[in-house]
């Protein structure tokens, strides 16, 4: 055997086992990318279909919103929230009927509704609120103010199901600005301001005993935002 065929058949083998690795080293590659895709689908499924998070505050937030009104029903406001939600939301969707948000939410805020049913052009189907929760609180002399987070699911047209964390407002005028959004907070006998909100109570002007039909947090605690926080 000449030194010129053991030179070609060494050639030889080195290419056929670089040839070999090289191909192995693809096969692997290729599994590894069909695994990096299906992990990123599957991620990108369950980010559709899971809830996202929201505040872990409530508990704190209930005590100082009860502290500073006794009479507050975080879980009956709560369902407000919820309600003005999805109102809001079926408004967009039949881009009318914006009076229907004045049970639950502020004059200025159904105005803004009105005009954003000119400007959106979006359907949200499917719907779906996960949760609602207070996640901060804040008051001054002029106002009470609760954040909630909302945790809901739609399905815009043509788009896949979303996932995202909404944030209401809802405000508690504590005295009046004179443009006729706080009419509600006055006592029917005397026409006195009301300054706390609850179940029942009786006016400290006139002494005047308030039902609940007749100053309840549907009437004084308004949603006067929502907007989506992510």
């Amino acid at each position: 055997m000449t030194s010129t065929l053991i030179i070609q058949i060494t050639v030889g083998i080195i290419i056929a086992v670089t040839a070999g690795f090289v191909i192995y080293k693809v096969s692997v590659g290729v599994k590894k990318a069909g695994e990096l895709v299906d992990q990123i689908k599957k991620a990108t499924d369950e980010a559709a279909t899971v809830p996202m998070s929201i505040s872990g505050a409530e508990g704190l937030m209930r005590q100082r919103v009860q502290r500073d009104f006794p009479g507050f029903d975080p879980n009956y406001a709560s369902e407000i929230v919820r309600s003005a939600i999805s109102t809001y939301f079926a408004v967009l969707n039949e881009r009318t009927g914006a009076d229907r948000l004045r049970q639950y939410c502020t004059d200025a805020f159904v105005l803004e509704a009105e005009s954003l049913i000119d400007l959106n052009a979006v359907k949200y189907e499917g719907l779906r609120i996960h949760k609602v929760a207070m996640s901060d609180y804040r008051k001054n002399a002029t106002e009470a103010v609760i954040t909630y987070q909302a945790a809901l699911e739609y399905k815009p047209e043509k788009k896949s199901l979303q996932q995202h964390v909404y944030e209401a407002k809802y405000i508690y005028h504590l005295t009046d600005d004179g443009d006729g959004e706080l009419a509600s907070l006055r006592c029917p006998y005397c026409g006195a301001p009301m300054t706390a909100v609850g179940k029942s109570k009786v006016c400290e002007y006139c002494g005047g005993e308030l039902a609940n039909k007749e100053i309840s947090i549907e009437r004084t605690w308004k949603v006067n935002k929502i907007i989506k926080s992510r």
